[in-house]
C-alpha cells in the first residue's frame, strides 16, 4: 500500500491530536466535577450552614420569650395559659419551617454530589438534623406541660418540669453543635476535593501535554531521519553529478514521493549519460554557418581551426527572474523538460535575425551578431528585434508552462530580463585542441552581461547601451534610464530602456517625456523637480518601476550630504 509523505505527515498529526483531545476530555471532566462541588458548596452547603444557625436562633428567642412570658405571668399570679401557648407556637413552627428546608437542602446535596463518600457524611448530616428536631421537639413539649402544670396552679410539678426544661435545652445545643460540626465537616471535605479535583486536572493535562510532546517529538525525529536520509543521498548524488561524475545512482525505498524523486533522479542521471556519450560524438558541432565558416578557414589539417580575431559585435544575454525558486518548485526531470522547451523557444528569435546562439550558462542564454553572418552595420537593429521577439514569445510560452510542468494550479511564471551591448570583441575558435567553442569574448561581452544583471535594479525587461541605442536605426520605442558605472568597470556607460517596435502610445509617450525631464533634473541635484516629474510619469504608466526606483534612489542621496564630485553617475555594486 502507497502511503504518500503528506499523508505519514497528517497521521502524526492525527494521533497527536488525537492525544490531546483525550487529554483535554479527562481534564474537562475533572473540572466539571470541580464546578459541580462548588456549585453544591454555594446552593446547598452554605445556605444548609446559615439555616442551622437560624435553627439555633428561632430555638433561642423560642426559649427566651418562653421564660420571659412565664416569669412575668407568675410574678401577675396568673394563669392565663393560652396567652403564654401563642406567644412561642408561632417561633416553634417556623423552626420546623427551616427545618424541613435543610432537608431539601440535604436530599439536593446528596442528589448532585457524584462520589458516594460525601453522600454518606450528608446521611449523617441529615441524622444529626433530625436529632435536633427530636431535641426540638422534647423541648417544645416540655414547654406544653410546663404551660399545662401552671394553669392548673400546680406549682411543684411546674417546677420540676422547669428543670427538665433546661435540661433539654443543654441537650438541644449539644444536638446543634454536633449538626454545626457535621456540616462544617461536610463543607471543608466538599471544598477539599474540589481543590484536589482542579489540581489534579492541571497536573493531569501537563503530564498528558508532556507526553504528547515528547511523542511528538519522537514521531517527528523518525519521520525527519525517514525524510533526511533520503534527501541527503539525493542532494550527494546530485553534488556528485553537478562535479561531472554520472555513474552515480540512488538506492529506491519505499514508495511515497521521496521514491519518485529518487527514481526521476536515476532516470535524470540515465539521461544526462546519454547526452554526455551524444556530446562525446558530436560536441564539436555548433551553429552549420559556424561549422561552414570554421571550415572555410582550416587548413589541410582540421585540427588546424581558424585564429580569432577582434571586430566588433552586438551581444545579447538572457536571464530567468526568480529561476532558483522556480527550480525549487518542480521535480529534476519537470525542470530539465521546462528548460529544454524554454530553450527551444529562446532560439527562434535570435537565429531568425541572424544572430548566433553561443551557449547556455544555467538559465542564461548568450547570443551574438556579427559579420560574416551578418552585415556589419545591421548588427544592433536585428539584436534589437531579436529581443522584442523574445519578449512576444515569452507570452505565447507562458500559456503553454502549465501544461510543459504539468501544474494547473500556481504554474510558475517565467519572466526573462534582457541585456545588449555592442562593442570591438574578440570573436573566433576559442579552447582546447579536444574542444573548442566559437564564441566571442572581451570588455562588451561583460557589460552585456551586466546589463541584463541590471534590469533587476531598474524593474526593466531589456537595457541596451549607448552605442547599441546609436545603431539600432528608427521603428524603436526607448527612453535614456541612466549614466550607469557597472560592476567591474569604472567606465560609466548611459543605458536605455527598449520598450518595444513602433511608435509608443500617448501615455506611454508622456510617461517617458516626463521621466525624461525627471532624469535631467536628477543630474542636477534638483531633488524636488525630479521628484515631481518622476511622479508625473507615475501619474501617466502607474507600474512604471524605473521611476520608482528612482524616488527611492532620491530619498537616500537627500538623506546624506551630496558629494561635490557627484556628476550624476550611479555605481552598481552588485551583479
Amino acid at each position: 500500500m502507497r502511503f504518500s509523505i503528506g499523508f505519514k505527515i497528517f497521521g502524526i498529526a492525527v494521533f497527536l491530536a488525537v492525544v490531546m483531545f483525550i487529554a483535554a476530555f479527562l481534564s474537562e471532566m475533572r473540572v466539571r466535577q470541580a464546578e459541580i462541588r462548588i456549585d453544591v458548596l454555594a446552593d446547598h452547603l452554605i445556605p444548609m450552614s446559615e439555616k442551622s444557625s437560624e435553627l439555633r436562633t428561632l430555638a433561642l428567642q423560642e426559649t427566651i420569650r418562653f421564660r420571659n412570658l412565664l416569669i412575668t405571668e407568675m410574678q401577675a399570679n396568673t394563669t392565663n395559659g393560652p396567652s403564654v401557648s401563642d406567644t412561642y407556637n408561632d417561633l416553634a413552627e417556623t423552626f420546623d419551617t427551616v427545618a424541613k428546608e435543610m432537608h431539601g437542602e440535604i436530599d439536593a446535596a446528596i442528589a448532585q454530589l457524584p462520589t458516594a463518600d460525601r453522600k454518606v457524611i450528608l446521611s449523617d448530616v441529615r441524622i444529626r438534623l433530625e436529632a435536633l428536631v427530636t431535641a426540638h421537639d422534647s423541648l417544645h413539649f416540655l414547654i406544653q406541660r410546663i404551660v399545662a402544670r401552671h394553669a392548673e396552679g400546680n406549682t411543684p410539678a411546674e417546677t420540676e418540669l422547669v428543670s427538665l426544661f433546661e435540661l433539654q435545652e443543654d441537650t438541644f445545643a449539644a444536638a446543634h453543635g454536633t449538626l454545626v460540626k457535621e456540616i462544617r465537616t461536610v463543607v471543608n471535605a466538599v471544598a477539599k476535593t474540589a481543590e484536589e479535583d482542579q489540581a489534579l486536572a492541571i497536573s493531569f493535562e501537563h503530564v498528558v501535554t508532556g507526553v504528547a510532546a515528547i511523542l511528538g517529538l519522537l514521531l517527528a525525529g523518525i519521520m525527519t531521519r525517514a525524510l533526511i536520509a533520503p534527501i541527503r543521498n539525493l542532494r550527494m548524488a546530485s553534488l556528485a553529478v553537478q562535479a561531472g561524475d554520472l555513474t552515480q545512482h540512488v538506492d529506491i525505498k519505499g514508495n511515497d514521493e521521496l521514491a519518485d524523486l529518487s527514481g526521476t533522479f536515476n532516470s535524470m542521471v540515465e539521461q544526462l549519460r546519454r547526452k554526455e556519450k551524444t556530446e562525446a560524438v558530436f560536441g564539436r558541432y555548433v551553429d552549420p554557418r559556424v561549422i561552414e565558416k570554421l571550415v572555410d578557414e582550416t587548413g589541410d589539417n582540421a585540427d588546424d581551426l581558424a585564429a580569432a580575431g577582434k571586430q566588433q559585435a552586438t551581444i545579447f544575454f538572457s536571464d530567468i527572474a526568480g529561476y532558483t525558486t522556480i527550480s525549487e518548485h518542480l521535480t529534476p526531470a519537470g525542470l530539465v523538460h521546462l528548460m529544454n522547451e524554454y530553450f527551444n523557444m529562446a532560439g527562434e528569435p535570435i537565429a531568425a535575425t541572424s544572430g548566433l546562439l553561443d551557449k547556455f550558462i544555467g538559465d542564461a542564454v548568450m547570443a551574438f551578431w556579427c559579420p560574416p553572418f551578418a552585415p556589419a552595420d545591421d548588427i544592433a537593429r536585428l539584436a534589437c528585434k531579436a529581443v522584442i521577439g523574445e519578449a512576444a514569445m515569452m507570452q505565447e510560452f507562458q500559456k503553454r508552462v502549465p501544461d510543459i510542468t504539468g501544474i494547473r494550479v500556481g504554474a510558475p511564471t517565467i519572466n526573462i530580463r534582457m541585456g545588449l551591448a555592442t562593442g570591438e570583441v574578440v570573436v573566433g575558435s576559442i579552447g582546447s585542441a579536444n574542444k573548442r567553442n566559437f564564441t566571442v569574448i572581451g570588455d562588451t561581452v561583460n557589460l552585456s552581461s551586466r546589463l541584463e544583471g541590471a534590469n533587476k535594479f531598474y524593474g526593466t525587461q531589456t537595457l541596451i547601451c549607448e552605442r547599441t541605442h546609436a545603431m539600432m536605426g528608427e521603428g524603436f520605442t526607448t527612453r535614456e534610464i541612466d549614466h550607469l558605472a557597472v560592476v567591474g568597470k569604472s567606465e560609466a556607460v548611459r543605458i536605455y530602456e527598449l520598450f518595444g517596435a513602433g511608435s509608443p502610445s500617448n501615455d506611454i509617450a508622456d510617461a517617458f517625456a516626463a521621466f525624461a525631464a525627471g532624469l535631467s533634473f536628477y543630474r542636477q541635484s534638483d531633488w524636488d523637480r525630479a521628484t515631481a516629474k518622476f511622479n508625473e510619469c507615475l501619474k501617466a504608466k502607474p507600474e512604471d518601476a524605473p521611476a520608482r526606483a528612482f524616488l527611492k534612489r532620491i530619498d537616500i542621496l537627500k538623506a546624506q550630504p551630496l558629494d561635490p564630485a557627484w556628476n550624476g553617475i550611479w555605481h552598481l555594486h552588485e551583479k
